[in-house]
Protein backbone atom coordinates (compact mmCIF):
# COMPACT_ATOMS: atom_id res chain seq x y z
CA UNK A 1 0.00 0.00 0.00
CA UNK A 2 1.81 3.20 -0.79
CA UNK A 3 2.22 5.72 1.71
CA UNK A 4 -0.76 8.00 0.39
CA UNK A 5 -3.34 5.76 0.69
CA UNK A 6 -1.75 5.03 4.73
CA UNK A 7 -2.36 8.32 5.59
CA UNK A 8 -5.79 8.68 3.74
CA UNK A 9 -6.48 5.66 6.12
CA UNK A 10 -5.40 6.56 8.83
CA UNK A 11 -7.21 10.08 8.48
CA UNK A 12 -10.25 7.97 7.97
CA UNK A 13 -10.08 6.43 11.34
CA UNK A 14 -9.27 9.61 12.72
CA UNK A 15 -12.23 11.48 11.40
CA UNK A 16 -14.11 8.74 12.28
CA UNK A 17 -13.26 8.77 15.95
CA UNK A 18 -13.56 12.16 16.20
CA UNK A 19 -16.97 12.03 14.75
CA UNK A 20 -17.56 9.63 17.32
CA UNK A 21 -16.33 11.36 20.43
CA UNK A 22 -18.19 14.97 19.19
CA UNK A 23 -21.69 12.49 19.09
CA UNK A 24 -21.18 10.79 22.75
CA UNK A 25 -20.25 14.63 23.92
CA UNK A 26 -23.34 15.86 22.08
CA UNK A 27 -25.88 12.98 23.85
CA UNK A 28 -23.53 12.71 27.07
CA UNK A 29 -22.13 16.39 27.89
CA UNK A 30 -20.62 15.84 30.82
CA UNK A 31 -21.39 12.07 32.23
CA UNK A 32 -18.06 11.77 34.01
CA UNK A 33 -17.92 15.62 34.71
CA UNK A 34 -16.86 15.81 38.82
CA UNK A 35 -19.87 17.21 40.42
CA UNK A 36 -17.72 18.31 42.87
CA UNK A 37 -20.42 17.15 45.43
CA UNK A 38 -19.01 15.90 49.10
CA UNK A 39 -20.98 12.88 49.21
CA UNK A 40 -18.96 11.36 52.37
CA UNK A 41 -21.36 10.04 54.97
CA UNK A 42 -22.24 12.48 57.53
CA UNK A 43 -21.83 12.71 61.73
CA UNK A 44 -24.64 11.72 63.77
CA UNK A 45 -26.98 8.48 64.55
CA UNK A 46 -30.39 8.31 62.33
CA UNK A 47 -33.54 7.36 64.54
CA UNK A 48 -37.49 6.84 62.84
CA UNK A 49 -39.90 8.61 65.15
CA UNK A 50 -43.27 7.35 64.98
CA UNK A 51 -45.43 9.68 67.13
CA UNK A 52 -48.60 8.65 68.93
CA UNK A 53 -50.04 12.05 66.38
CA UNK A 54 -48.14 14.51 63.60
CA UNK A 55 -45.88 12.50 60.60
CA UNK A 56 -43.21 10.46 61.46
CA UNK A 57 -39.71 11.30 61.00
CA UNK A 58 -36.49 10.93 61.23
CA UNK A 59 -33.70 12.36 63.10
CA UNK A 60 -30.09 12.59 64.16
CA UNK A 61 -28.50 12.68 67.35
CA UNK A 62 -25.17 13.33 68.33
CA UNK A 63 -23.03 11.14 71.21
CA UNK A 64 -24.70 13.24 73.70
CA UNK A 65 -27.93 12.55 72.56
CA UNK A 66 -28.62 15.74 71.46
CA UNK A 67 -30.29 16.35 68.10
CA UNK A 68 -27.67 16.98 65.04
CA UNK A 69 -28.00 19.14 62.31
CA UNK A 70 -25.80 17.21 60.19
CA UNK A 71 -26.85 16.62 56.55
CA UNK A 72 -28.65 13.46 55.36
CA UNK A 73 -27.39 10.92 52.51
CA UNK A 74 -29.92 9.54 50.32
CA UNK A 75 -29.68 6.59 48.36
CA UNK A 76 -32.12 5.91 45.54
CA UNK A 77 -32.41 2.80 43.00
CA UNK A 78 -35.11 2.12 40.51
CA UNK A 79 -36.35 -0.90 38.59
CA UNK A 80 -34.62 -3.89 40.29
CA UNK A 81 -36.74 -6.39 39.27
CA UNK A 82 -36.23 -9.08 41.74
CA UNK A 83 -37.92 -11.89 41.22
CA UNK A 84 -35.64 -14.79 40.07
CA UNK A 85 -32.13 -16.42 41.52
CA UNK A 86 -30.40 -14.01 39.50
CA UNK A 87 -31.35 -11.50 42.00
CA UNK A 88 -28.23 -12.55 44.52
CA UNK A 89 -26.24 -10.70 41.81
CA UNK A 90 -28.42 -7.73 42.49
CA UNK A 91 -28.57 -7.80 46.02
CA UNK A 92 -24.31 -8.46 46.08
CA UNK A 93 -23.84 -5.12 43.47
CA UNK A 94 -26.66 -2.92 45.46
CA UNK A 95 -24.87 -4.02 49.02
CA UNK A 96 -21.47 -2.98 47.34
CA UNK A 97 -23.13 0.49 46.70
CA UNK A 98 -24.48 0.81 50.43
CA UNK A 99 -20.87 -0.64 51.75
CA UNK A 100 -19.10 2.44 49.94
CA UNK A 101 -22.05 5.12 50.19
CA UNK A 102 -23.17 4.44 53.87
CA UNK A 103 -26.68 6.07 53.07
CA UNK A 104 -28.64 7.32 56.21
CA UNK A 105 -32.01 6.03 54.36
CA UNK A 106 -32.31 4.00 51.17
CA UNK A 107 -35.85 4.80 48.92
CA UNK A 108 -36.69 1.86 46.13
CA UNK A 109 -38.11 3.83 42.69
CA UNK A 110 -40.49 0.85 42.13
CA UNK A 111 -40.28 -2.60 39.91
CA UNK A 112 -38.59 -3.86 43.55
CA UNK A 113 -40.49 -7.43 43.08
CA UNK A 114 -41.54 -8.52 39.77
CA UNK A 115 -43.04 -11.86 38.29
CA UNK A 116 -43.96 -13.48 41.59
CA UNK A 117 -47.27 -14.09 43.58
CA UNK A 118 -45.76 -14.90 46.44
CA UNK A 119 -43.72 -13.60 49.34
CA UNK A 120 -40.57 -14.91 49.28
CA UNK A 121 -38.85 -12.32 47.46
CA UNK A 122 -40.57 -9.54 49.22
CA UNK A 123 -39.08 -10.97 52.39
CA UNK A 124 -35.77 -11.25 51.32
CA UNK A 125 -35.61 -7.87 50.37
CA UNK A 126 -37.31 -6.77 53.63
CA UNK A 127 -34.51 -9.02 55.68
CA UNK A 128 -31.47 -7.10 53.64
CA UNK A 129 -32.28 -3.86 55.12
CA UNK A 130 -33.14 -5.68 58.37
CA UNK A 131 -29.54 -7.26 58.44
CA UNK A 132 -28.38 -4.04 57.40
CA UNK A 133 -29.98 -2.00 60.29
CA UNK A 134 -30.63 -0.21 57.10
CA UNK A 135 -33.73 2.23 57.35
CA UNK A 136 -35.49 2.40 53.79
CA UNK A 137 -38.54 3.18 51.93
CA UNK A 138 -40.08 2.62 48.64
CA UNK A 139 -43.07 2.98 46.07
CA UNK A 140 -44.50 0.44 44.08
CA UNK A 141 -43.90 0.35 40.16
CA UNK A 142 -46.40 -0.80 37.17
CA UNK A 143 -44.73 -4.53 37.32
CA UNK A 144 -44.71 -5.05 41.06
CA UNK A 145 -48.40 -6.42 41.44
CA UNK A 146 -48.33 -7.37 37.58
CA UNK A 147 -47.88 -11.29 37.63
CA UNK A 148 -50.32 -11.72 40.58
CA UNK A 149 -52.76 -9.04 38.97
CA UNK A 150 -53.20 -11.22 35.86
CA UNK A 151 -53.65 -14.64 38.03
CA UNK A 152 -56.42 -12.89 40.13
CA UNK A 153 -57.98 -11.86 36.69
CA UNK A 154 -57.77 -14.90 35.04
CA UNK A 155 -59.20 -16.92 37.86
CA UNK A 156 -61.85 -14.15 37.77
CA UNK A 157 -62.43 -14.54 33.90
CA UNK A 158 -63.13 -18.16 34.42
CA UNK A 159 -66.52 -17.27 36.19
CA UNK A 160 -67.52 -14.77 33.19
CA UNK A 161 -66.52 -12.12 31.72
CA UNK A 162 -65.30 -8.81 33.99
CA UNK A 163 -66.14 -5.20 33.47
CA UNK A 164 -63.12 -2.80 33.56
CA UNK A 165 -64.46 -1.86 37.17
CA UNK A 166 -64.29 -5.35 38.11
CA UNK A 167 -60.56 -5.58 36.84
CA UNK A 168 -59.59 -2.15 38.65
CA UNK A 169 -60.80 -3.57 41.80
CA UNK A 170 -58.98 -6.78 41.28
CA UNK A 171 -56.11 -4.31 40.41
CA UNK A 172 -56.14 -2.21 43.26
CA UNK A 173 -56.26 -5.49 46.13
CA UNK A 174 -53.19 -6.42 44.08
CA UNK A 175 -51.51 -3.44 44.28
CA UNK A 176 -52.73 -3.23 48.07
CA UNK A 177 -51.41 -7.10 48.41
CA UNK A 178 -47.72 -5.73 47.53
CA UNK A 179 -47.50 -3.01 48.94
CA UNK A 180 -48.79 -4.71 52.36
CA UNK A 181 -46.36 -7.86 51.96
CA UNK A 182 -43.52 -5.67 51.08
CA UNK A 183 -43.75 -3.02 53.58
CA UNK A 184 -43.12 -3.79 57.70
CA UNK A 185 -40.06 -4.44 59.83
CA UNK A 186 -38.35 -1.91 62.21
CA UNK A 187 -36.69 -0.03 59.24
CA UNK A 188 -39.21 0.65 57.05
CA UNK A 189 -40.60 4.20 57.13
CA UNK A 190 -43.62 3.83 54.62
CA UNK A 191 -47.00 3.34 55.10
CA UNK A 192 -50.37 3.43 53.86
CA UNK A 193 -51.83 6.39 54.81
CA UNK A 194 -54.24 7.43 51.91
CA UNK A 195 -57.00 5.57 52.85
CA UNK A 196 -60.38 5.27 51.00
CA UNK A 197 -61.29 6.85 47.79
CA UNK A 198 -57.22 7.78 47.39
CA UNK A 199 -55.93 5.83 44.09
CA UNK A 200 -52.97 3.60 45.02
CA UNK A 201 -51.32 2.11 48.11
CA UNK A 202 -48.39 3.27 50.07
CA UNK A 203 -49.48 7.05 49.14
CA UNK A 204 -47.49 8.75 52.20
CA UNK A 205 -45.29 11.45 53.78
CA UNK A 206 -42.45 11.37 56.01
CA UNK A 207 -40.26 13.53 57.38
CA UNK A 208 -36.47 14.50 57.56
CA UNK A 209 -35.83 17.10 60.84
CA UNK A 210 -33.23 18.50 62.56
CA UNK A 211 -33.00 21.15 65.62
CA UNK A 212 -34.80 23.69 63.60
CA UNK A 213 -38.20 21.75 62.54
CA UNK A 214 -38.32 20.02 59.57
CA UNK A 215 -35.57 19.95 56.91
CA UNK A 216 -37.43 17.63 54.19
CA UNK A 217 -40.69 16.38 53.37
CA UNK A 218 -40.44 12.87 51.29
CA UNK A 219 -44.24 12.62 49.40
CA UNK A 220 -44.01 8.61 48.28
CA UNK A 221 -47.00 8.66 45.49
CA UNK A 222 -48.08 5.36 43.80
CA UNK A 223 -48.23 6.29 40.30
CA UNK A 224 -50.19 3.08 39.91
CA UNK A 225 -49.42 0.24 35.92
CA UNK A 226 -52.13 0.76 33.52
CA UNK A 227 -55.40 2.17 32.94
CA UNK A 228 -57.83 -0.05 31.95
CA UNK A 229 -60.14 0.09 28.55
CA UNK A 230 -57.16 2.94 27.09
CA UNK A 231 -54.49 2.06 24.92
CA UNK A 232 -51.57 4.60 24.34
CA UNK A 233 -51.09 7.11 22.06
CA UNK A 234 -47.55 7.39 22.09
CA UNK A 235 -45.50 4.82 19.69
CA UNK A 236 -43.88 1.18 20.90
CA UNK A 237 -44.92 -2.39 21.95
CA UNK A 238 -46.83 -1.55 24.76
CA UNK A 239 -50.58 -1.33 24.11
CA UNK A 240 -51.93 -0.30 27.51
CA UNK A 241 -51.94 3.34 28.79
CA UNK A 242 -49.79 3.71 31.73
CA UNK A 243 -51.00 5.21 34.60
CA UNK A 244 -50.67 8.82 36.16
CA UNK A 245 -51.23 10.57 39.31
CA UNK A 246 -55.33 11.45 40.04
CA UNK A 247 -56.63 14.43 41.37
CA UNK A 248 -57.71 12.48 44.48
CA UNK A 249 -53.89 12.20 45.27
CA UNK A 250 -53.01 15.51 44.65
CA UNK A 251 -55.98 17.06 46.66
CA UNK A 252 -54.25 14.59 49.46
CA UNK A 253 -51.07 16.01 48.85
CA UNK A 254 -52.27 19.77 49.11
CA UNK A 255 -54.21 18.73 52.58
CA UNK A 256 -51.02 17.27 53.73
CA UNK A 257 -48.92 20.26 53.07
CA UNK A 258 -51.37 22.22 54.74
CA UNK A 259 -50.86 19.80 57.52
CA UNK A 260 -46.69 19.72 57.53
CA UNK A 261 -47.07 23.82 57.73
CA UNK A 262 -49.14 23.39 61.02
CA UNK A 263 -46.81 21.16 62.44
CA UNK A 264 -43.77 22.80 61.25
CA UNK A 265 -45.21 25.95 63.38
CA UNK A 266 -46.40 27.76 60.49
CA UNK A 267 -43.33 27.24 57.89
CA UNK A 268 -44.10 25.34 54.75
CA UNK A 269 -41.10 22.71 54.57
CA UNK A 270 -39.68 21.79 51.61
CA UNK A 271 -40.57 18.84 49.85
CA UNK A 272 -39.14 15.93 47.40
CA UNK A 273 -41.91 13.59 45.44
CA UNK A 274 -40.91 9.74 44.60
CA UNK A 275 -43.06 7.76 42.18
CA UNK A 276 -42.34 5.59 39.54
CA UNK A 277 -43.70 6.72 35.72
CA UNK A 278 -42.45 9.88 34.99
CA UNK A 279 -45.22 13.03 34.53
CA UNK A 280 -45.28 13.81 31.07
CA UNK A 281 -43.03 16.98 31.89
CA UNK A 282 -40.24 14.78 31.98
CA UNK A 283 -40.56 14.49 28.16
CA UNK A 284 -41.17 18.38 28.22
CA UNK A 285 -37.78 18.92 29.80
CA UNK A 286 -35.62 17.00 28.03
CA UNK A 287 -37.44 18.42 24.62
CA UNK A 288 -36.77 22.10 26.13
CA UNK A 289 -32.93 21.12 26.99
CA UNK A 290 -32.23 20.09 23.52
CA UNK A 291 -33.79 23.04 22.21
CA UNK A 292 -31.79 25.20 24.79
CA UNK A 293 -34.86 27.05 26.51
CA UNK A 294 -33.71 28.99 29.35
CA UNK A 295 -36.40 27.12 31.59
CA UNK A 296 -34.66 24.17 31.57
CA UNK A 297 -31.06 22.96 31.88
CA UNK A 298 -29.72 19.85 31.78
CA UNK A 299 -27.75 18.55 35.00
CA UNK A 300 -26.55 15.50 34.23
CA UNK A 301 -27.16 12.20 32.09
CA UNK A 302 -29.24 11.98 29.21
CA UNK A 303 -32.00 10.32 27.59
CA UNK A 304 -32.09 7.16 25.48
CA UNK A 305 -35.44 6.95 24.71
CA UNK A 306 -38.87 8.45 25.22
CA UNK A 307 -40.07 9.07 28.37
CA UNK A 308 -42.89 6.60 29.06
CA UNK A 309 -45.54 8.52 30.38
CA UNK A 310 -49.09 8.30 30.62
CA UNK A 311 -51.39 9.94 28.20
CA UNK A 312 -53.50 11.52 30.92
CA UNK A 313 -52.18 14.36 33.16
CA UNK A 314 -54.01 15.62 36.24
CA UNK A 315 -51.53 18.37 36.54
CA UNK A 316 -49.18 17.20 39.55
CA UNK A 317 -46.38 19.09 37.71
CA UNK A 318 -47.92 22.54 38.00
CA UNK A 319 -49.13 21.48 41.74
CA UNK A 320 -46.16 20.64 42.51
CA UNK A 321 -44.39 24.09 41.21
CA UNK A 322 -47.35 26.16 42.52
CA UNK A 323 -46.70 24.88 46.35
CA UNK A 324 -43.55 26.85 46.39
CA UNK A 325 -42.34 23.13 48.14
CA UNK A 326 -41.47 20.44 45.94
CA UNK A 327 -38.69 20.80 44.09
CA UNK A 328 -37.61 17.75 43.14
CA UNK A 329 -39.38 14.97 41.83
CA UNK A 330 -37.41 11.37 41.48
CA UNK A 331 -39.33 8.71 39.11
CA UNK A 332 -37.73 5.03 37.60
CA UNK A 333 -39.91 3.12 35.24
CA UNK A 334 -36.95 4.08 31.64
CA UNK A 335 -34.65 1.73 31.79
CA UNK A 336 -32.48 3.56 29.20
CA UNK A 337 -32.95 7.55 31.09
CA UNK A 338 -30.86 8.95 33.64
CA UNK A 339 -31.16 12.70 33.03
CA UNK A 340 -31.52 15.25 35.48
CA UNK A 341 -33.01 18.53 34.87
CA UNK A 342 -33.95 21.44 35.95
CA UNK A 343 -37.36 22.06 34.79
CA UNK A 344 -39.32 25.70 35.10
CA UNK A 345 -37.90 25.69 38.57
CA UNK A 346 -38.61 22.41 39.63
CA UNK A 347 -35.90 19.42 39.55
CA UNK A 348 -37.09 16.36 37.26
CA UNK A 349 -34.81 13.21 37.90
CA UNK A 350 -34.76 9.80 37.17
CA UNK A 351 -32.54 7.66 39.83
CA UNK A 352 -30.24 5.17 38.26
CA UNK A 353 -30.86 1.84 38.80
CA UNK A 354 -29.85 -1.93 38.73
CA UNK A 355 -31.57 -3.87 35.93
CA UNK A 356 -30.26 -7.23 36.64
CA UNK A 357 -32.35 -9.61 37.32
CA UNK A 358 -34.92 -11.29 34.41
CA UNK A 359 -35.18 -7.51 32.72
CA UNK A 360 -34.09 -5.90 29.85
CA UNK A 361 -30.63 -3.64 31.18
CA UNK A 362 -30.24 -1.35 27.98
CA UNK A 363 -29.28 -3.94 25.86
CA UNK A 364 -30.40 -2.96 22.83
CA UNK A 365 -27.81 0.18 23.50
CA UNK A 366 -25.11 -2.36 25.03
CA UNK A 367 -23.12 -3.03 21.62
CA UNK A 368 -22.67 0.80 21.21
CA UNK A 369 -21.59 1.87 24.13
CA UNK A 370 -19.03 -1.24 24.10
CA UNK A 371 -17.68 -0.33 21.62
CA UNK A 372 -17.62 3.49 22.65
CA UNK A 373 -16.02 1.70 26.02
CA UNK A 374 -13.05 0.24 24.27
CA UNK A 375 -11.82 3.46 22.65
CA UNK A 376 -11.86 5.23 25.67
CA UNK A 377 -13.69 4.23 29.35
CA UNK A 378 -14.60 8.30 29.34
CA UNK A 379 -16.53 8.13 26.73
CA UNK A 380 -19.24 5.47 27.60
CA UNK A 381 -20.81 3.98 30.33
CA UNK A 382 -23.88 1.80 30.90
CA UNK A 383 -26.31 4.11 33.07
CA UNK A 384 -26.92 1.47 35.78
CA UNK A 385 -25.69 2.15 39.22
CA UNK A 386 -27.24 4.57 42.67
CA UNK A 387 -27.89 7.74 42.97
CA UNK A 388 -27.70 10.04 45.55
CA UNK A 389 -29.35 13.20 47.30
CA UNK A 390 -27.70 15.05 50.21
CA UNK A 391 -30.51 16.73 52.06
CA UNK A 392 -28.51 19.77 53.98
CA UNK A 393 -28.71 21.84 57.01
CA UNK A 394 -30.89 24.21 55.43
CA UNK A 395 -33.20 22.03 53.49
CA UNK A 396 -31.70 22.47 50.05
CA UNK A 397 -30.90 18.68 48.40
CA UNK A 398 -27.97 18.36 45.97
CA UNK A 399 -28.11 15.22 43.75
CA UNK A 400 -25.61 13.08 42.07
CA UNK A 401 -25.18 9.93 40.12
CA UNK A 402 -22.82 6.87 40.56
CA UNK A 403 -22.46 4.58 37.88
CA UNK A 404 -21.99 0.77 38.71
CA UNK A 405 -19.11 0.55 35.46
CA UNK A 406 -17.05 3.64 37.70
CA UNK A 407 -17.54 2.36 41.03
CA UNK A 408 -15.49 -0.49 40.71
CA UNK A 409 -18.69 -3.09 42.37
CA UNK A 410 -18.64 -5.98 39.92
CA UNK A 411 -15.16 -7.63 40.87
CA UNK A 412 -15.54 -11.03 41.59
CA UNK A 413 -18.36 -10.88 39.39
CA UNK A 414 -17.32 -11.22 35.83
CA UNK A 415 -19.40 -14.06 34.80
CA UNK A 416 -22.61 -12.75 35.52
CA UNK A 417 -22.00 -8.75 33.96
CA UNK A 418 -20.72 -10.27 30.76
CA UNK A 419 -24.16 -12.39 30.72
CA UNK A 420 -25.84 -9.07 30.69
CA UNK A 421 -23.79 -7.38 28.25
CA UNK A 422 -21.58 -4.76 30.81
CA UNK A 423 -18.38 -3.63 30.44
CA UNK A 424 -15.56 -5.30 32.88
CA UNK A 425 -14.82 -3.51 36.23
CA UNK A 426 -12.14 -0.82 36.96
CA UNK A 427 -9.22 -2.65 39.02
Amino acid sequence: MSAIGIISITFFVVVCLVAIWLIVSFFRPHLYKPSGLDTTPAEGKVEFIKPQTGTPYLIKRKSDGSISDERYKILTCTDMHNGTDSAEFTFTVFSRFLDKEKPDLVLLIGDNVVGRSDTVMQNKLKNFFEERKQYWGFVLGNHDSEYKIKQDIKVAEEKGALSDEEREAINAAGRKWMFDTLSGGAHCIVRDEGGEGIHGSGNCVVNIKNSKGIVQSIFFFDSGDYVYGVKRKAFGSEKRCYDYIRDNQLDWYNRRLKELTAENGGVLPKSMALLHIPLPEFHDAFKAVKMRKSYAKRIYGTNYEKPCSSDFNAGAFETFRSSNSTHTVVCGHDHKNDSAIMYKGVRLMYSQGLQYDGSYNRRKKAPFLKFINKINSRFSCFVEGVSLCMVQADGSVDIAAKYAQKENVFYGLEEYYDRSFLTGSEK
